[in-house]
């Protein structure tokens, strides 16, 4: 990993505690690498594919495709390509920077990112496509990371792409919390909240992902939902956008809310799927690692929280007054 401003931010100021902080980052950031996680958790032995603590026999496996969408997803894409080279048979993944055109094996395609935009959309009906392929005695690899929720979009019923879009901007303008637009995300897509999973069954399916969210639990458009329409419409309604909404978007929440036939997948829609998922990293590694360098460094270390969320700059001012608080009385180190 590289720090393009290092030199002006070491500069100044406490050069020494400045080159120790960088230190710090780079090794949490480390640890949380997408690429050597996959090559880590994903192996083969002995014709039988190891993915975490779950296995696959190869010999019964006809078919390997690859799906995915996020900023980490290429490092994931290329490890899998290399550990499983012509075995895979097929594969989309949707990433907001393209990083090469393609991988040998995997297609790579970009779209927008915080807002969906028309490469959102056209590239994950190619992700739908492989879904719709998937028989039985097929292995889906779905790999998903940060910013997946708008890099893979694909409506329902007759909301298009700008309703989605302005819906998306409403939410991110009001400070809404990322919990709080994907429940609002989920009930406005045909693949979101566990729908991408049902079009794969019968297959079987391994979930490789990256939590870089607070809640930390699995997620993606390949597992069980929690949220529902009413939750959906509740959030817009807490962050005063309702009346924002546009018409098309609130009767389909309330129909949705109504109609229970169109909820999302919940846990026991579930229970039959053969899906298993596999955290290749999460905030709690980032931190430990952190904790271990400064430790390394010679700091006396202490770990506050890994739940700290809200808007950076308050989140700023939280953490220097507890470093002034260090400095000036020794507390709480």
């Amino acid at each position: 990993m590289e720090i393009l401003n290092e030199n002006t931010i070491t500069s100044h100021g406490n050069k020494k505690g400045r080159k120790d902080t960088l230190k710090v980052i780079k090794t949490a950031i480390e640890s949380v690498n997408s690429y050597k996680a996959t090559k880590k958790k994903v192996r083969i032995e002995n014709k039988i594919l190891k993915i975490g603590n779950f296995t696959y026999n190869l010999e019964e496996i006809k078919n390997i495709y690859v799906i995915g969408a996020g900023k980490a997803t290429f490092s994931i894409a290329k490890a899998l390509n290399e550990i499983l080279g012509n075995k895979i048979t097929e594969g989309h993944i949707i990433t907001k920077d393209r990083e090469e055109d393609s991988l040998k094996n995997i297609s790579v395609t970009t779209g927008g990112h915080p807002i969906p935009s028309k490469n959102s959309l056209k590239n994950t009906r190619e992700i739908k496509k492989i879904a719709k392929k998937a028989k039985d005695n097929d292995l889906v690899l779905c790999a998903i990371t940060g910013g997946a929720s708008a890099l893979m979009t694909s409506t329902v019923s007759k909301i298009e792409l700008n309703h989605i879009r302005k819906i998306n901007k409403l939410l991110l303008n009001s400070g809404a919390p990322i919990e709080d637009i994907n429940t609002v995300r989920k009930h406005l897509s045909d693949i979101k909240g566990g729908k991408l999973a049902e079009l794969i069954q019968p297959a079987k399916m391994a979930n490789l992902i990256v939590i870089d969210e607070i809640a930390g639990d699995p997620w993606g458009p390949t597992v069980p939902d929690h949220t529902t329409f009413e939750d959906a419409i509740n959030v817009l309604k807490k962050h005063n956008l309702w009346e924002k909404t546009p018409k098309i978007v609130k009767e389909h929440l309330k129909q949705g809310k109504t109609n229970k036939s169109l909820e999302t997948p919940n846990e026991n829609n579930f229970k039959d799927y053969n899906i298993n998922n596999v955290i290749l990293s999460d905030i709690t590694i980032a931190c430990e690692s952190a904790k271990k360098k400064a430790k390394e460094l010679g700091y006396n270390t202490m770990l506050l929280t890994s739940k700290l969320k809200g808007e950076s700059r308050e989140a700023g001012i939280f953490l220097a007054s507890i470093a002034k608080e260090i400095k000036e009385k020794e507390n709480p180190l």
